[in-house]
């Protein structure tokens, strides 16, 4: 998926469309980085321990994974799309369950940085950024309308 986001109307039709992945590109290789530590035992959160127990997982049974999931993020620039740098690595073959514990631990990671991002860019009695509190808006108003129309029975 490739997400843009256009000027809103009234802006002036110069300005560019912004472009979050070029964004993540800079955040992306620290944040799996970070993913690395996430993964770490001693790192784990009483519900995350309780995850990993319940599924019968260890800290090696993470370990090939990684290993494969890194693979991946290498693969991403020469791939055709990461579905495809998943596969090449072996990462879209490894049990989902395992799968899960990446994708949760890497919006950790994220969630995290959104966390002391928007409170570094903001004052400690003050709301959120304007665009960041409208991003969230625009986002709530989307699975709104999403779940409406699943109420429905529409998903067009």
């Amino acid at each position: 998926m490739v997400m843009q986001w256009a000027p809103k109307a009234g802006e002036s039709p110069e300005r560019r469309f912004y472009s979050v992945q070029r964004d993540i590109a800079y955040i992306g290789p620290p944040m799996i980085k970070a993913l690395g530590y996430a993964i770490e035992e001693k790192f784990w959160e009483p519900w995350f321990r309780n995850y990993m127990r319940r599924n019968g997982l260890t800290y090696e049974d993470l370990i090939e994974p990684a290993r494969k999931f890194l693979q991946a993020a290498l693969r991403i620039i020469h791939a055709t799309d990461p579905p495809a740098a998943l596969a090449e690595s072996g990462f879209d073959a490894v049990d989902p369950v395992i799968q899960l514990v990446f994708y949760g631990k890497l919006g950790q990671v994220f969630l995290a940085g959104v966390w002391s991002g928007v409170k570094d860019v903001s004052r400690p009695d003050s709301d959120p950024p304007v665009t960041f509190d409208e991003m969230f808006r625009d986002i709530d108003e989307q699975f709104t309308e999403l779940l409406r129309r699943r109420r429905h029975g529409s998903d067009e």
